[in-house]
């Protein structure tokens, strides 16, 4: 049998246990540096320095929004329109015409002068005398001057009304150059409100925009924190497999081993003593092959001396016949441990090969 790492008796194989199981520095290393992969785990998302001034601007914009719109001219607007909702219909009173007033008071004079020179002149064609002729002359006239009082009337109807209309219409006129300031004024708050509106859209596309792509490179820089650390555990499990398989074969060639030698002397105890049992069984029958014959010698010195010379029971003092016998026997045994110790060999290889397997 080749000679073995661990020794070649029984006493050195037990002295080169294996030992319990120690990873190797190989092993070791792979798990330190594994321990460490999983140690620098990224944490929690947290958004980056672009992402948080992106969202600062956008709330900053958000927060100067435009308010609600009011007309600087609602008040005047809605006065004017008031008045001319609620405006009274057209209602002439010429007793309430200060036009009228003025022609009344020029004809009642102009009547009152025109009937004193009526009088007089009919009172001069009669001595100087008043008479009802005179009088009546007089009230004529005044009673004409009333009468183009009340031709007047019409006119100043129509001069009310066309002022009437003429209000009416400057009123309008108004409304509508308040009305158009506010249009314009409520146009240029919607395009305010308009470009706030573009500005709001933009810097919401560029929060999204720088958000994601730091989402995007935090999510990479995890999937390659998950990548190394699934490449380092799969190294740590096969070498740590690798090494741990060495060291059972390992302890199962030692086993081999201690088998194979604890069978071997249990051999050569039994061996011994079988060997002893033997060489006490030859020497006995040696001895007794020789007391037998030196009784038969005995027996014929007798005869022919007619008396006996004591022997020895004991005595091992071969024949040369005996002799040969007991050379025989050992040749025997000799050939049988030989025989013996290739079978042992043999046996102790089987095993080993079977331990590795």
């Amino acid at each position: 049998m080749a000679k073995s790492k661990y020794g070649t008796s029984l006493d050195e194989v037990l002295n080169n246990n294996p030992g319990d199981y120690k990873e190797n520095d190989k092993v070791l290393d792979l798990a330190d540096r594994l321990n460490k992969q999983e140690q620098a785990r990224p944490g929690e998302y947290k958004p980056g320095d672009k992402v948080n001034q992106a969202l600062d601007a956008l709330n900053q914009h958000q927060a100067a929004k435009p308010g609600d719109y009011v007309g600087r001219w609602d008040e005047q607007i809605n006065g004017l329109l008031e008045q001319v909702l609620n405006r009274p219909a057209f209602n002439y009173d010429f007793n309430a015409d200060p036009l009228y007033q003025q022609y009344k008071n020029q004809y009642v004079q102009q009547g009152k002068q025109a009937m004193q020179d009526t009088v007089a002149q009919a009172s001069a064609l009669t001595g100087g005398y008043g008479n009802s002729y005179a009088a009546a002359a007089g009230s004529g006239a005044y009673q004409q001057y009333l009468n183009h009082l009340n031709g007047v009337i019409p006119e100043l109807y129509d001069a009310a009304y066309a002022r009437y209309r003429g209000e009416g219409s400057d009123m309008m006129d108004k409304l509508g150059v308040l009305q158009g300031m506010d249009n314009t004024d409520y146009g240029r708050y919607r395009d305010k409100v308009s470009d706030w509106e573009s500005m709001l859209d933009y810097l919401t596309g560029r929060y999204d925009t720088e958000r994601n792509f730091d989402y995007g490179t935090y999510r990479d820089k995890v999937s390659d924190w998950e990548s190394m650390r699934d490449y380092l555990a799969g190294r740590y499990d096969t070498e740590r497999n690798f090494d741990y398989g060495s060291w059972r074969d390992s302890v199962g060639d030692w086993e081999s081993m201690r088998d194979y030698y604890q069978n071997q002397q249990n051999w050569q105890k039994e061996f011994d003593f079988q060997q002893a049992q033997w060489n006490y069984k030859v020497a006995q029958e040696a001895a007794a092959a020789e007391a037998a014959r030196q009784a038969a010698i005995d027996k014929v010195k007798k005869q022919k001396t007619g008396a006996v010379q004591p022997t020895s029971k004991y005595s091992l003092t071969a024949t040369p016949a005996a002799g040969a016998g007991v050379a025989t026997s050992n040749k025997t045994t000799v050939a049988q441990r030989a025989k013996y110790d290739e079978y042992k060999d043999a046996e102790a290889e089987r095993r080993l090969n079977r331990g590795r397997a």
